[in-house]
Formats: C-alpha cells, sequence, structure tokens
C-alpha cells in the first residue's frame, strides 16, 4: 500500500490546532485538525492527532502479525476457531486493513 513514508508525528500548532506531519525540514502536513471547525474539545482532538499519527506503525504492525499467523487465519476461514478469541482477533486485524486500504465497507 502506498502512503506517506516516514515518521508521523502529532503537534500542536501555534494557533492551538494539531497538525499530523512527516519531517522535520519543510515538513509534508498529513492532516490539519481546527477546533473552530470541528467543535471537538481540545483533549479529543489532540487523541485523534495522536490516532492518526500511529496509523502508519498500527498498519505496518497488524500486517506483520498477519504475515506470522497466515496460517491460523486459513484454518479461521475454513470455519475453524471463527468464534474464539484469537480468530475473531484474526479477523479483525483483516478487516482493518481492508479498511486502512480502501477496501473494506
Amino acid at each position: 500500500m502506498e502512503y506517506t513514508k516516514g515518521e508521523w508525528e502529532a503537534e500542536q500548532s501555534y494557533s492551538g490546532d494539531f497538525l499530523v506531519k512527516v519531517g522535520e525540514f519543510r515538513p509534508t502536513v498529513i492532516c490539519h485538525t481546527r477546533q473552530d471547525i470541528s467543535r471537538i474539545d481540545y483533549d479529543e482532538m489532540r487523541a485523534n492527532a495522536n490516532l492518526m499519527a500511529a496509523a502508519p506503525d498500527m498498519y505496518e504492525a497488524l500486517r506483520d502479525v498477519l504475515l506470522l499467523h497466515g496460517k491460523d487465519f486459513d484454518k479461521l476461514h475454513r470455519g475453524v476457531g471463527g468464534t474464539t478469541f484469537w480468530g475473531k482477533s484474526l479477523l479483525a486485524a483483516v478487516n482493518a486493513l481492508a479498511k486502512a486500504e480502501g477496501k473494506g465497507e
């Protein structure tokens, strides 16, 4: 999947809004949250920015988990363990990656 590579960071701007950016010198701004438009409080805006900044790391981690446990996921699709916590967790990981890749519902 192609997305902006580099270390994503959430940073508070001078106006009090939050930026999700990549790079220090001439950063690429991924997202700019604005409290005056969104009408959410400061803590929620900061939490949203932190979640967005962590998205690439979470994507890579989920992808690696599924690569490591692909055999378990194959069993899940054949109906074995689909109701277990492990099976539900693997399915949730697959669905989250599909959503990130624009393939989700």
